[in-house]
């Protein structure tokens, strides 16, 4: 199998994220709901346990900004393509003027982590909106009820626990200070962009001795919680 630059496979998919986010798993995973919503108005609720959407599958590699990776991972949810054409539909019919240009959108999810996505990237067709991973519904390890999973972009993209979608017409800064820089706007795999203005081969280094500790720290949350 191929790898790309700077990342190496695991034999294992473990739970992940900042280390502070670690402890905050989600209180109830059974209700797929989303917001989608237009500079915080014109709100629209989804269930995606009802929805008459059409399902998609997607196969592809997970890789983490830590430079680990995890090969072949089937996902399974709503395209978010067909969930933007939802959203527009209803924005239309709800406003007397017209839908105007969409930079991105900022992705919630229920443990408070937040990030930023361009329109551009979400409607790629490999994005979704997943509730089910292998043949199983999503575990809270791995983000449930709902998760974004954006193939094409390091880990720190595809948000766990979604429950809201803020499309924006100029995108807000939802992170700053050290946090900001490791947080590229696009975070693309191929491009290796791992973070912005520091130099990706140094974060790559750095990452690498990061792993361990943050694998265990996630894995004794689960453990307490449980």
């Amino acid at each position: 199998m191929l790898l790309t630059k700077g990342q190496r496979f695991r034999s294992d998919f473990p739970r992940f994220g900042l280390p502070q986010f670690a402890d905050r798993l989600p209180t109830s995973v059974a209700e797929p709901f989303l917001q989608l919503s237009l500079n915080d108005i014109h709100a629209l609720r989804v269930d995606l346990s009802s929805t008459s959407l059409p399902r998609v599958t997607v196969t592809a590699d997970f890789h983490c900004v830590t430079t680990w990776s995890y090969p072949q991972v089937t996902w399974r949810g709503v395209g978010f393509r067909s969930l933007y054409t939802l959203y527009c539909a209803h924005y239309r019919s709800r406003s007397t003027t017209m839908l105007p240009p969409i930079r991105g959108a900022v992705i919630h999810g229920r443990d408070g982590c937040r990030t930023t996505l361009s329109l551009k990237d979400l409607l790629s067709d490999d994005v979704l909106i997943a509730d089910t991973l292998g043949e199983q519904p999503l575990s809270v390890e791995h983000g449930a009820p709902l998760r974004l999973i954006a193939p094409a972009h390091y880990g720190y993209k595809n948000i766990k626990y979604v429950t809201k979608i803020s499309f924006y017409t100029k995108m807000p800064v939802v992170k700053t200070g050290l946090l900001w820089l490791l947080d590229h706007p696009r975070a693309r795999v191929s491009k290796e962009e791992r973070g912005r203005l520091l130099p990706q081969l140094a974060l790559r280094y750095a990452y690498r001795h990061l792993i361990a500790s943050t694998v265990k720290r996630f894995n004794d949350a689960v453990v307490k919680d449980k």
